[in-house]
């Protein structure tokens, strides 16, 4: 991607938490002055308490 795109791709950091329960809460970051983002934490489960952001694991459906 780098060598097809060079010089057009932002510098991004991404985290991925490889386990099942989502960990960040909707409740800290429903502020009303939105000072604080909420961390772009990348993970297999979720729920409408939590802003974690679910991605599939592919790895379970190849084994």
């Amino acid at each position: 991607m780098l060598r097809k795109y060079p010089g057009m791709l932002p510098d991004l950091e991404f985290m991925f938490d490889c386990v099942d329960w989502p960990v960040v809460s909707a409740g800290q970051y429903n502020r009303l002055d939105g000072d604080v983002d909420p961390p772009p934490l990348f993970r297999y489960c979720g729920n409408d308490a939590t802003l974690d952001i679910v991605f599939p694991d592919w790895s379970f459906w190849g084994w």
